[in-house]
């Protein structure tokens, strides 16, 4: 978050810009923005990467003044291929899937088609196929890094 008295002095010394001046101005900020996201998007790569290497899911940073960061890898939201999914539909009749999978309906919109995998997982037990199906469908999404701080002095 921004202090006031950033914001305040950059607020002066934008209001003193030429309009050109102020255009240049926004397109460095931008470069610099998209640099630092980049530049953000590896860290979190190789911060990923050395964790699962290790298989930890928390790193600490140095402790100074009795403080530390730890970045803590997040679970990963799990996303799922519904045209493979539902192929599981030839295997079970719809009162066996009720809960599980919603049919696209309309209402004064068009829902789409839904699966809750929540649920939907317990199909694997039904057989090789059914399992391969669910297994195939999953879609790994990446882990996110959360920073927290850790109080070493309390």
């Amino acid at each position: 978050m921004l202090s006031e008295t950033w914001q305040e002095s950059m607020k002066d010394s934008i209001d003193g810009m030429l309009d050109g001046e102020l255009v240049d101005f926004y397109q460095g900020v931008q470069k610099e923005a998209l640099m630092a996201q980049a530049k953000m998007q590896y860290a979190e790569f190789c911060l990923t990467a050395r964790m699962s290497e290790s298989g930890a899911s928390e790193m600490m940073g140095d402790i100074k003044d009795g403080k530390a960061l730890k970045a803590v890898k997040t679970a990963r939201a799990v996303e799922w291929d519904y045209s493979i999914l539902n192929q599981l539909k030839e295997y079970f009749p719809p009162e066996q899937l009720t809960g599980i999978y919603t049919p696209e309906h309309e209402k004064a919109i068009t829902v789409k088609e839904k699966w809750n995998m929540s649920k939907g997982k317990l199909l694997a037990k039904f057989g090789k196929d059914q399992a391969q199906i669910i297994n195939d469908a999953r879609i790994e999404n990446r882990h996110k890094i959360e920073i927290k701080e850790v109080n070493f002095d309390e």
